[in-house]
This record gives structure tokens, sequence and C-alpha cells, in this order.
């Protein structure tokens, strides 16, 4: 199951280069909304707050780090992503790229002196949130592979019990 879902995620979105946090990938930019989530999950959980404040809703920002072999991880990390960007704000910018653009602002302050890192990488975050090619390949991993390891592991269990 692992090779063939690795091999249709390559097919569909293309290889990602290993070592390689500048590329435009789907898998990257799940990596890069986890570095920076990371740093400081309580200031960006806040500035999402913040920037739905007044509209009603509400978005709790849960990430995990890529990986290649946990493709069923990728996948319901992938979905909360798509929500994410899915979310329009007033001005007109989804959810993830206001918050790429916030996290972009505030990254000295809350990575410390070495946040050209955070700052290059928040604005890689925010390029990728709006490019619909990288929707397609989110939803792609989120719903084919999702599905997929559903129909696979459930009939595989179902078959030891039967």
């Amino acid at each position: 199951d692992n090779v063939t879902i690795n091999a249709a995620s390559s097919i569909f979105s293309g290889d990602s280069e290993r070592g390689n946090s500048r590329q435009f990938h789907p898998l990257q930019l799940l990596q890069s909304i986890h570095d920076i989530h990371s740093v400081d999950t309580v200031a960006s959980q806040a500035i999402i707050d913040r920037l739905l404040m007044g509209t009603g809703m509400k978005y709790k920002l849960r990430t995990n780090r890529e990986r290649p072999q946990r493709w069923r991880v990728n996948g319901l990390f992938a979905l909360r992503i798509i929500e994410m960007m899915s979310i329009e704000l007033e001005d007109d910018r989804n959810l993830l790229t206001a918050w790429a653009v916030e996290m972009h602002l505030v990254g000295g302050k809350v990575s410390g002196p070495d946040s050209q890192w955070m700052k290059q990488t928040a604005k890689e975050i925010a390029v990728m949130a709006q490019s619909a090619t990288i929707k397609i390949s989110l939803a792609f991993e989120a719903e084919l592979v999702g599905e997929y390891f559903d129909i696979t592991h459930f009939d595989r269990n179902r078959q030891t019990t039967d």
C-alpha cells in the first residue's frame, strides 16, 4: 500500500527534493506551516484568533511534521490546511495567506534574532496558500489518499476478523 500511495502522490504532485526546504510543493507547504507554528503555538494561534475576530468563525491550527512514509497523517493534515485556505476574510485573503503574512511580520519577535528563516518561510507559505495547484494537490493527498487508506485498511481488518 505504501509504495502505491507514494507513487501516486509523486506522479500527481511531482517528486519533492529531500533537504530542499525552499521548494514549491504541497508537502513542503505542510512542513513549512508546522515549522513556523511549532516555534510558538500560542502566539501563532493568537494571530489566527485575531484574524477571525468578529467573523463568528473559529479555527484551531494543529500541525504535524510532513513525512513521506506517513501519508495518512499527511492526508489528514492536508484536510485541515484546505479548510484554512477555504476561510475567506473580509480583505479577500484566505486565512492561511493572512496568517503567513502576519507570521512574516512578527518573525523576529517570535523566534528571536535568527528570524530570517521564519520570515522567508512565511513569505513562501503566503505564496503557496494562493496557488490553485497546491490546493488541488492537497485535496489529492487528503481525499484520494485518505479514501484509499480507509478502504484498504478497513478491508484488510475485516478479512482478518471474518
